[in-house]
């Protein structure tokens, strides 16, 4: 059976029981598959505990972060696009429990164009990365944002209130190495249960190296919680 009808055939099957069962399992399921959550790290998005927190780099089109809210997770959503940040203002105006930053991040503070395509709704490639921007031609529009230093406002606005970071996703497209290395640097991994880490090769030349050195300097300082293959 190829494969796009097998994935055709296992959506229609969790849509038609999220139908029966909008509350709760099916419906869960259906997201998770909507988002493209890869199977072996769900279980991630069932924390045991109760008043978690979820920090979602970049939301975009939020299918993450509603999975998170779903499960309760308070979220501390990054995103950097103007399209998308009003979208997610508007959505999630009346929840006190989703904080939404106008900013990327990085290691560190600063300001960098941001280009997307200003006539797609949901452009999930938009990028910081200025060659990535001129080999996708059509991305024409840019903008300036504000970059801001993660391990600073989890320093700042999460662990001061003794909440509990049960995940971080990073799908920044671009600054993943930057930011994890941060992240350790501050040893600010031990006080997240699970990082997951789409690490975008594509856009460094010298990827080989970086993902080496990284994988190395999570083994040598032991580190359990880091996962570099989220997509």
């Amino acid at each position: 059976m190829p494969k796009w009808l097998k994935n055709l055939i296992n959506r229609i099957f969790l849509l038609s029981g999220a139908i029966v069962d909008s509350k709760w399992f099916w419906f869960f399921k259906l997201m998770l598959q909507n988002a493209n959550v890869p199977e072996k790290y769900r279980y991630m998005f069932c924390p045991k505990e109760e008043n978690v927190v979820f920090i979602d780099c970049w939301a975009n089109v939020w299918l993450i972060t509603d999975i998170a809210r779903f499960m309760n997770m308070e979220v501390y959503a990054f995103e950097p696009n103007p399209q998308a940040l009003r979208l997610l203002n508007k959505k999630y105006s009346e929840d006190t429990m989703v904080h939404i930053y106008p900013n990327a991040v990085s290691n560190k503070n600063w300001k960098m164009d941001f280009y997307s395509n200003e006539t797609e709704l949901f452009d999930q490639w938009a990028t910081i990365v200025k060659e990535c921007a001129e080999i996708e031609w059509w991305k024409s529009d840019k903008v300036q944002v504000d970059i801001v230093k993660l391990s600073d406002i989890i320093k700042r606005d999460i662990l001061p209130n003794q909440k509990k970071i049960h995940l971080l996703k990073l799908d920044i497209e671009w600054a993943e190495f930057d930011v994890i290395n941060d992240i350790i640097d501050e040893w600010l991994y031990k006080n997240i249960k699970y990082i997951v880490v789409e690490t975008h090769e594509r856009f460094f030349k010298d990827w080989k190296q970086k993902i080496r050195e990284l994988k190395q300097r999570i083994q040598e300082n032991n580190i359990k919680n880091i996962y570099l293959d989220w997509i």
